[in-house]
């Protein structure tokens, strides 16, 4: 994961021979490889692995845990697993991207409380503006109260008068203006009764998107938490931290006092964020045989041929990689580059892991790499598996039906404990149906009170007219009491 003008070199260092397990590369390829911020080790026969950490500055250096140490960064591991074909004539060397952080920091509850939700996802200035809007519908609503009071006492009788002082605002409103506007006389030409109304029916918008059940993946995303750059800041905030194993950590924390005040906050969850992605690279045999030579001008011609590998996967991956392909790619399944709050203070806890400040929602339950069929994370996974593709930067076994068996699956992996989860949803279009719903109802309603109440004034000189009266006691209830 990478901004701005960061890099991410890669070194093949071979430094163990598969036959024999001593050293076979000569000095100036070893030195090469060394001066750069990479290592890579033979780990058993026909496995390799590369560690790349992505550093602020492209500086190298020669020792990666004294780097570790000193900078704020990620870490890419890659595991590769030689194939040689019998023949020898060639083999493929295929890895995975791995992208792991062992520990996070999260909220402090698994999911929000419904209820909850809108304070958390909305700014001061979006809330002061959703206030004034209430509180210009009460005052409004006290304007048009006071001044038809002669119009009430003309349309209703006392008995009326009396029920509709002691009935509630909030009734007044779900019965006259959530259902349907009131009616030409009841608002009468005022300008307050006119706000009132435009002002119901934009609240009626707001109230209906912010309350959906189906919100909570979105909204809890954009919780917006204090800033948190020290270790100050962490110990005073409400956030805890996740580690997959609370004994080890708990042991460490132990042996620094000044990290004494983490134990409380300390939450044991298995939460991996692991996307892989394959590389193949194709050498023929003669790469291979070049190093079992020790002469100098044969150290010189692979170190050429290693550079020229190194350089051009190096180009085609930070292409991606200054995209951000590795942090979108997985969504929110891993905290952003400067999310981490892995400053010095937290150096010598390396050992167990890095810490990052994310966001709540993905990273509150298990997840793995699979994720659901025709959700919002597979459609863009896939659009990014397509980009890899297309730079070379996975197998071509990486097929769409491959891809469809290994990644996406019916269902988000999960505990045994947490079979009936379901993960969360995008945000779409659809959840403001029912708000719109209810704005639609509320304007034909308007249209049918309306052309009713025109119907009255223009029969209103035939009083004795039976479709006057019916009309009459359907948009006036009040006339069936005199």
């Amino acid at each position: 994961m990478t901004r701005g003008n960061k890099t991410c070199d890669f070194a093949l260092q071979l430094t163990k021979s598969e036959l024999d397990g001593e050293s076979v590369l000569a000095d100036p390829v070893h030195n090469y490889t060394k001066s750069l911020y990479a290592n890579s080790v033979w780990n058993s026969n026909n496995y390799i692995t590369f560690m790349v950490p992505i550093t602020k500055s492209g500086v190298p250096q020669t020792d990666y845990f004294e780097q570790a140490q000193r900078l704020n960064m990620d870490l890419l591991v890659f595991d590769g697993n030689l194939h040689q074909k019998q023949d020898l004539s060639m083999f493929d060397f295929s890895f995975p991207i791995q992208s792991c952080s062992y520990c996070f920091v999260t909220s402090r509850g698994d999911f929000m409380p419904q209820p909850l939700i809108p304070f958390k996802c909305f700014s001061p200035q979006i809330w002061a503006v959703t206030l004034t809007a209430i509180l210009s519908l009460y005052r409004a609503f006290y304007v048009f109260q006071r001044s038809q009071w002669k119009l009430f006492n003309r349309l209703y009788s006392t008995q009326m008068q009396r029920e509709f002082e002691n009935t509630s605002v909030l009734f007044y409103l779900y019965s006259f203006l959530i259902v349907g506007s009131p009616s030409k006389q009841l608002l009468g030409r005022i300008i307050a009764g006119k706000i009132l109304f435009l002002i119901t029916s934009f609240l009626v918008l707001i109230i209906g998107t912010l309350f959906q059940s189906e919100m909570t993946t979105l909204l809890s995303k954009h919780a917006r938490y204090p800033d948190i750059d020290t270790l100050d800041d962490l110990k005073n905030s409400d956030l805890m931290v996740q580690t997959p194993d609370l004994e080890t950590t708990s042991a460490l924390l132990q042996d620094y006092p000044h990290y004494q005040a983490f134990k409380h906050k300390l939450v044991e969850k298995q939460v991996y964020a692991e996307s892989d992605f394959y590389h193949g690279v194709e050498m023929s045999i003669d790469a291979i045989l070049m190093n079992y030579s020790s002469t100098p001008e044969d150290s010189s011609a692979v170190l050429s041929r290693l550079k020229r590998m190194k350089s051009e996967i190096a180009s085609n991956l930070r292409s991606m990689v200054e995209s951000d392909a590795f942090e979108l790619a997985i969504s929110d399944m891993r905290s952003k580059y400067h999310g981490n709050i892995m400053v010095e203070e937290l150096s010598d806890l390396i050992g167990i892991g890095e810490f990052h400040l994310v966001k709540e929602c993905l990273l509150t339950y298990p997840m793995s790499i699979q994720v659901q069929k025709n959700s919002y994370l597979s459609d863009y996974l896939i659009r990014k598996i397509n980009s890899y593709s297309e730079i070379g930067l996975l197998r071509p076994a990486m097929s769409e039906t491959s891809f469809n068996q290994e990644i996406l699956s019916d269902r988000l992996y999960v505990n045994d404990d947490d079979e009936d989860f379901s993960p969360p949803e995008a945000f779409t279009i659809q959840h403001l149906q029912p708000a719109f719903v209810c704005l639609i109802l509320g304007w034909i309603l308007s249209g049918i009170m309306f052309s009713l109440e025109l119907i009255v004034d223009v029969t209103k000189k035939n009083r004795n007219s039976k479709f006057h009266e019916c009309v009459e006691i359907l948009i006036r209830p009040s006339s069936l009491w005199g």
